[in-house]
């Protein structure tokens, strides 16, 4: 899944909301990958967030993939959901041959669901966005934003 939407349009706390809902009591683990999550007050007011099972990670951008590696591997096998939020800036986010990209072909085979929190669709690699399951849109005034995902919606 995708979440795609400006600084403050209300991604984080719609994850949450769906983690609190649909998503309740559906995973062992939940391992949150974000590198502002130490002073992120959505996440921060969460009442789950120090719940047996949630997983904080405040990595840099340029360590995303060596997290997600060993993140992929320690939980493999596990009903664990990887929550991949504010790192689509990083350069190996952005790599067509990337952890993310491989997670997108292979995560259901090992009992993993990722979810990515991003500003830009743009941001995220092709292969991964061509392989997500589903998109939520906030507002996003980018025009190549808004081609990207019309020709998602609206392929040929």
């Amino acid at each position: 899944m995708l979440i795609v939407g400006m600084t403050g349009s209300g991604k984080t706390q719609f994850l949450l909301n769906m983690l609190e809902t649909e998503y309740n009591r559906v995973f062992d683990y939940i391992v949150i990958i974000c590198p502002t999550i130490e002073w992120n007050m959505t996440y921060i007011n969460w009442t789950h967030i120090s719940d047996h099972g949630v997983i904080q990670i405040p990595c840099s951008q340029e360590m995303i993939d060596l997290v997600l590696k060993a993140v992929s591997t320690i939980f493999r096998g596990t009903q664990t959901l990887i929550i991949v939020d504010d790192c689509a800036a990083s350069q190996d986010v952005k790599k067509r041959v990337s952890e993310l990209v491989r997670l997108a072909f292979s995560a259901r085979h090992y009992n993993l669901s990722v979810i990515v929190l991003t500003q830009q669709l743009s941001s995220v690699a092709k292969p991964f966005r061509e392989n997500i399951s589903r998109l939520v849109t906030f507002y996003n005034p980018s025009r190549r934003d808004m081609k990207v995902h019309s020709g998602r919606t609206f392929p040929g």
